[in-house]
């Protein structure tokens, strides 16, 4: 139980350790918060994200900033802050771009400062889609060496990871050429996504998608089984305005109990 609990922290916690291209999205093949902030009036998004910590209670870990481009209206430019409670201490804040291209978000960009107010990381991440799956992933990474002194310099890594997507009955079958033996099942009905399920070597995780009348997604139900471990689920559950605007996610671990709270406001 003890591996199945840390691959499974792993897996649905990254959030916790990096912003990560979907963190805020809660993404289902062509939609998700950032599709539905962009096709609204509202021109600003923010998203405070919530712990529950047992030394202080209820913390803020960090506030995002979403805003659309002025001139490029498939751009939208974000800032992050986060506090001392965030899990990364170094981390001071946040600037980057999502971009859309045909109604996908294609490309994401994010710059990281330390407590200097120094830059430390930049990450480039581009998609290409077939049916709304994503065949192909390029990543580049630079770090900053020495960033708070007078001189400094870059280290770049470049990385593609690329996968084979084909239709299966009732959905499609996304296969990882880097890293074969691991593929993914999505099952879809009348449009929707309603389970995605990711085969490991030992484990699977499977995540169901539930939808209300209007067609919008309410309820992420992850579960990770191990092959001699057993199984854990973990639950985020969607809130929307009277508009259709996100405006509130919790997050539950296997126990039940709330870990995690982000509040959506819009101008």
């Amino acid at each position: 139980m003890k591996n199945i609990l840390f691959i499974l922290f792993v897996l649905v916690s990254s959030i916790n350790y990096a912003q990560e291209f979907d963190s805020d999205l809660f993404p289902v093949l062509n939609s998700s918060s950032l599709h539905i902030f962009k096709d609204s009036e509202m021109s600003k998004m923010t998203v405070e994200t919530y712990r529950n910590s047992k030394e202080h209670g209820t913390v803020m870990e960090s506030k995002a900033t979403y805003r659309k481009g002025k001139i490029n209206t498939d751009r939208i430019n974000f800032n992050i802050k986060y506090s001392e409670f965030y899990v990364l201490e170094d981390r001071k804040k946040s600037l980057g771009k999502y971009e859309f291209r045909d109604g996908a978000l294609f490309k994401y960009e994010r710059t990281d400062f330390d407590n200097n107010n120094a830059r430390s990381l930049t990450l480039y991440q581009n998609y290409i889609y077939q049916n709304d799956i994503v065949t192909r992933e390029n990543i580049r990474t630079k770090e900053y060496v020495a960033a708070g002194s007078v001189e400094f310099d870059t280290v770049v890594y470049r990385d593609t990871v690329i996968y084979d997507v084909v239709d299966i009955d009732g959905g499609y079958k996304q296969t990882n050429l880097t890293d074969p033996g691991v593929y993914t099942i999505f099952e879809i009905q009348n449009g929707q996504l309603i389970r995605k399920t990711v085969h490991m070597e030992g484990f699977n995780e499977q995540v169901n998608y539930t939808y209300d009348s209007k067609g919008r997604l309410v309820k992420i139900t992850h579960t990770l089984t191990g092959e001699d471990t057993g199984s854990i689920s973990t639950t985020t559950e969607l809130n929307y305005t009277i508009d259709g605007l996100l405006n509130e996610t919790k997050f539950y671990d296997e126990s039940g109990e709330m870990l995690e709270r982000k509040v959506f406001s819009y101008k």
